[in-house]
């Protein structure tokens, strides 16, 4: 790119000198080196991006998509844990009930008094040849 005098204004600029010295290093000159910035700045963005670049943007989107049905998937499998505890916390409640009931009954036969049911008397066999 020629630039010619009578189109050009001159500037003074400061920038870093980190800058500077990379300018210096590439050799392009800092003039050559600002106008080029300047020209980057004020494209059109659309138009700087080259296609290599596009692709991981269509692979950020892919993985955002991945990831939203990871989440989902994640969402609907908490509401059914969720769902698990309160069908096991109710049966717990209902256990409960139980066991008071069951330890009421075993309140109420402690309390009663056990007659002991005495064992029958062995019945005795007459000997076959005693038949009367």
């Amino acid at each position: 790119m020629q630039y010619m005098t009578e189109d050009k204004k001159r500037v003074t600029v400061a920038i870093p000198l980190h800058l500077h010295t990379k300018l210096i290093d590439t050799g392009i000159g800092v003039n050559a080196g600002i106008v080029k910035g300047l020209e980057l700045l004020f494209q059109d963005p659309e138009a700087n991006i080259p296609e290599s670049q596009n692709s991981p943007n269509d692979e950020l989107v892919i993985e955002l998509t991945d990831v939203r049905a990871h989440y989902e998937g994640l969402q609907k499998l908490l509401e059914e844990k969720n769902e698990r505890i309160k069908d096991l916390s109710r049966e717990i409640e209902g256990l409960k009930k139980e066991v008071e009931r069951l330890d009421m009954f075993a309140h109420y036969f402690k309390s009663v008094e056990v007659k002991q049911i005495e064992a029958p008397a062995p019945v005795t066999k007459k000997p076959f040849w005693k038949f009367w």
